[in-house]
This record gives structure tokens, C-alpha cells and sequence, in this order.
């Protein structure tokens, strides 16, 4: 039987690190769990896999392998998952066993914190959190988060200005920020009920290129800043830049380059790659 397996390789990079992320998307309903990781296993040691600088912590913490939550769990460790967990009918290790048995350090989970999800009713104040903290609740502690924060998804649902990224009212958009991440990340002050892994890494959307809206810097700008205001120590990565092989100079150029001349240097602690290809080799760099 032939297997199609697609591919996305995600490469965060910080001033002297990189982080690898690998997504995987199975075109046969036939392709099992064992064959998943299998595959996952080989490209990493084919030479998907990208070393750490192997630079000790500074103290500044700007970098992927930087202490979040006074352990050890992602330090010196590149290799994460979108999304780490596993979810199979009949499974018997579904969650995070077979991550952390491969040395996985890093989850992106698949759902994202969406502000017309958390906050339904603009007139009110109130928030529910109860999707996220579902999601966030199971990751275990040995593994850290990047989770993904934005107004809505792809789909329009009335947040956005018409044909933009901008917030229809910023100062609620940024105090839902603000209260989602205070939520999660383990100062102490509002944490989510039992929190033992505080989210440490945000990323604005995820791939703002391939949506044809505006004003992208100015969502990362708002949604940065209302980050930092309430947890200076977290680090914000921007959508990504996505791709295949053939084409991915010229849409970086034309479509991506451009947010990032608006932001000007600012605003970004994490630049995020999402690198398309299948696994028959076309992931390969050129």
C-alpha cells in the first residue's frame, strides 16, 4: 500500500537557538499509530533534527532552552510536535506517552486560545476558559507549551475589521489577552485552578500569509505588547512563514517580508518556519 504522508517542519529560531517542530498529515485512514512514529523517528534521524548551540543559560532567558518553570524539561532539546498528543480509538497509550518516550520537549496544541471562543458576549466581562484548560491541563509537566492566541481563526466570525487582522475594539481584544495569559502562566495571581505547567511561549496566530487579510503587524504589535504587560518573562513568536520548497523564497518575499518591514525589528522574540513538503523527499532543502 502506498502512504502519502505530508510534512511540516517548523523551526522556531531565537538569536542561538532553533526549535524543530514536525506536523504530520496521514492521507490514509489505514496509516497506524506504530507506522506514525515510525516514520516521525526516521526523518528525525535522517537529518530533520537541528542542534542546539549547546550555549549555557545566560540568565537572560532569551532563548527556547531557557528555564520556564524551574525544571530542566526543554532545555538542550529542539524536537517538538503539532500536536504532541495522540488520540486513537482502541489506542492503549493515547495522550503524551509515546512523546515522551521519543524525547519530545515541546507541544503546539491544536486548539488555540481564540478570543470569540473565550469571551462569546462582547457586552460582558465574562470569560470561559473551560476548552483551554482541558487542553492545557493534560500536557504533562515534563513537556512545554506554545500555545497559539488569537481574535478568530481563518474563518470570519465578526472580531476582525472587514478584510483585516485588526480587532473590531482593541482594549477588549488586549484584556483578553492579558486574561488568558495570566491564566496560564504560573505566577500565582488569577493561575487556572491546579496549573502545574505555565504556558511560557505564545505565538500571534499561525500562518498570517496564508489568509488574505491586512494589518497582521499591527496584531502582532497589540497582542505582543498585551503579552508582556502581564507576563514579561514569555516569549511571543509571530505566524508563521509557510511554504513549499518551489515556492517558498517568493511567497516569503511577497507576502511575509512585508509584515515584518511594518514591524520594524520589534515586537517578535521567536521567528517561526513552517517548511511543507511530503515525505517521499521534498522536504529536503535544495
Amino acid at each position: 500500500m502506498f502512504l502519502q504522508v505530508w510534512c511540516i517542519f517548523m523551526m522556531y529560531m531565537t538569536k542561538d537557538k532553533v526549535f524543530l517542530e514536525v506536523e504530520v498529515k496521514q492521507t490514509s485512514a489505514r496509516f497506524t499509530q506504530s507506522w506514525f512514529l515510525f516514520l516521525i523517528l526516521l526523518l528525525f534521524m535522517a537529518g530533520c533534527g537541528v542542534r542546539s548551540g549547546g550555549n549555557s543559560d545566560d540568565g537572560n532567558h532569551n532563548n527556547l532552552s531557557s528555564n520556564v518553570d524551574g525544571g530542566n524539561k526543554d532545555k538542550g532539546s529542539p524536537f517538538g510536535f503539532h500536536p504532541a498528543e495522540v488520540y486513537k480509538q482502541g489506542y492503549q497509550d493515547n495522550g503524551y506517552t509515546d512523546a515522551i518516550n521519543i524525547g519530545v520537549k515541546f507541544t503546539r496544541p491544536s486548539l488555540y486560545a481564540l478570543w470569540f471562543v473565550i469571551q462569546p458576549d462582547l457586552a460582558g466581562n465574562a470569560y470561559d476558559f473551560s476548552l483551554n484548560d482541558n487542553e492545557y491541563g493534560n500536557v504533562p509537566t515534563g513537556i512545554s507549551i506554545i500555545a497559539n492566541i488569537s481574535p478568530q481563526a481563518r474563518i470570519d466570525e465578526g472580531r476582525c475589521l472587514p478584510g483585516s487582522w485588526l480587532p473590531i475594539d482593541e482594549a477588549q481584544y488586549a484584556a483578553f489577552v492579558k486574561a488568558t495569559v495570566e491564566r496560564y502562566d504560573g505566577d500565582g495571581l488569577q493561575d487556572m485552578p491546579g496549573l502545574v505547567n505555565p504556558i511560557k511561549y505564545w505565538q500571534v496566530g499561525n500562518e498570517p500569509s496564508n489568509d488574505n487579510r491586512s494589518d497582521f503587524a499591527g496584531l502582532q504589535m497589540i497582542t505582543y505588547q498585551a503579552i508582556k504587560q502581564v507576563c514579561p518573562d514569555c516569549k511571543v513568536l509571530i505566524g508563521g512563514a509557510t511554504g513549499f520548497p518551489y515556492n517558498y523564497i517568493w511567497g516569503f518575499e511577497q507576502l511575509y517580508a512585508p509584515i515584518l518591514t511594518e514591524l520594524g525589528g520589534q515586537y517578535v522574540d521567536i521567528f517561526d518556519f513552517h517548511w511543507y513538503g511530503n515525505a517521499l523527499g521534498e522536504y529536503r532543502l535544495r
